[in-house]
């Protein structure tokens, strides 16, 4: 009976060394992991019709808003973790703009142009700064196009 009880406490104290090694994260590793996990979750969203291309890209563009503010923020994350959240930073905000002009496009092709402009419009009020110049300058262009139609 006292090796059984002596067992069990070997036992038990190995099962709490255990627990106790497992990492811990920082709150800053914590939100890069949360934000990663959501942008995972939202890629798995059907993106068939135009609405939900416009859905999920706006989803995408909240999650750039949180890859901004880590990077801005800086706590507690190593050069390079801040190298790696730019790099999704950068190919969130491509997916997401993507999505918006394929939307605008099969919104186009489904002769409802009002929406198509809106969705223009809204790339060339989202996407602002030098680096979205060519973004702008796209949805410029079909703005010209279905005016033109």
């Amino acid at each position: 009976m006292k090796r059984l009880i002596i067992c069990l406490v070997v036992i038990f104290s190995i099962i709490c060394l255990l627990i106790s090694c497992a990492p811990i994260l920082t709150p800053g590793q914590e939100r890069i992991k949360r934000v990663i996990d959501d942008y995972e979750q939202v890629k798995l969203k059907s993106t068939y019709s135009a609405e939900e291309k416009v859905q999920v890209a706006q989803q995408l563009l909240d999650i750039v808003l949180e890859y901004e503010d880590i990077l801005y923020r800086r706590q507690a994350i190593s050069y390079s973790a801040e190298d790696a959240i730019r790099g999704l930073k950068s190919d969130t905000t491509h997916e997401a703009a993507s999505l918006l002009f394929a939307a605008g496009e099969q919104y186009k092709n489904e002769g409802q142009i009002e929406k198509s402009k809106q969705v223009y419009k809204m790339i060339i009020s989202t996407f602002i700064g030098t680096a979205y110049g060519a973004y702008r300058e796209r949805a410029r262009m079909e703005i010209d196009d279905l005016r033109s139609q």
